[in-house]
């Protein structure tokens, strides 16, 4: 029996399978007076692995947020703090293949990061 339930986790997760899973399906996220980094998704057993890498690999810490509706439940890991937002971002900026993506990541930063 594997010890990696979820169909979608890497058997490692690296800095570089992250940035080309968070290009794919994270979002660059601003409110007001905040900036956060989320990515959603139905199996929560994969954003459980990546928060666990996260804190001890890198001790940035992150929260997940599971809601239901009709179509089931989605959950959802975010990551505010600006410390740990600096340190994700010093990974995409030389990683992020998508222009579109780049371009994003350029505007979040400079409206949201102050940088």
């Amino acid at each position: 029996m594997s010890d990696n339930p979820c169909k979608k986790c890497p058997g490692e997760i690296s800095i570089d399978w992250f940035v080309g899973f968070f290009e794919g399906e994270g979002c660059f996220e601003g409110h007001r007076f905040s900036a956060v980094l989320t990515v959603s998704q139905k199996e929560k057993s994969l954003l459980e692995r990546i928060r666990k890498w996260l804190w001890e690999e890198h001790g940035i810490y992150s929260g997940i947020y599971t809601r239901s509706n009709k179509w089931g439940a989605t959950s959802r890991l975010a990551v505010w703090r600006k410390s740990s937002l600096r340190e994700i971002v010093e990974w995409m900026e030389p990683r992020l293949i998508s222009e579109r993506r780049r371009a994003q990541l350029k505007k979040w930063k400079k409206e949201y990061l102050n940088a």
